[in-house]
């Protein structure tokens, strides 16, 4: 893949941001795939890990569904606006971990653009 090392610093950026733009015209569905497709473009190689490391905007779609991602997404997102969906909150599906993970996204919530909570089922559900 010695290819992808010659392509421009603006050329692999456009490609980032045309998977971000892909991303939110697709919108978030209950599946981490996007945050699993963002994770995975690090892996190319040294130099675009490098770049993707340094482009905010691809870390700013945030689904909620493990705490050490959660985490991970908002340090790399810096101070780019984030938006936030947290969806099949359950008592059976994570929920405890999809709630510390909406917490940390509350601590802070100056970059909070949009946050979409969806499927919420039972009862006495509280957020510290």
């Amino acid at each position: 893949m010695p290819t992808l090392s010659l392509l421009p610093v603006e050329i692999v950026l456009h490609i980032f941001s045309f998977h971000a733009l892909r991303e939110e015209l697709s919108g978030i569905d209950d599946q981490p795939l996007s945050t699993c497709t963002v994770f995975s473009i690090t892996q190319v190689g040294r130099r675009w890990r490098q770049i993707a490391l340094n482009f905010p905007p691809l870390w700013n779609r945030i689904l909620l569904y493990n705490t050490s991602v959660t985490t991970e997404l908002l340090a790399r997102s810096q101070s780019a606006p984030i938006v936030v969906h947290a969806s099949s909150l359950s008592r059976t599906s994570g929920l405890p971990s999809k709630l510390e993970s909406l917490t940390l996204v509350l601590q802070d919530p100056r970059w909070l653009q949009e946050l979409v909570i969806r499927g919420i089922e039972g009862e006495n559900i509280s957020i510290p």
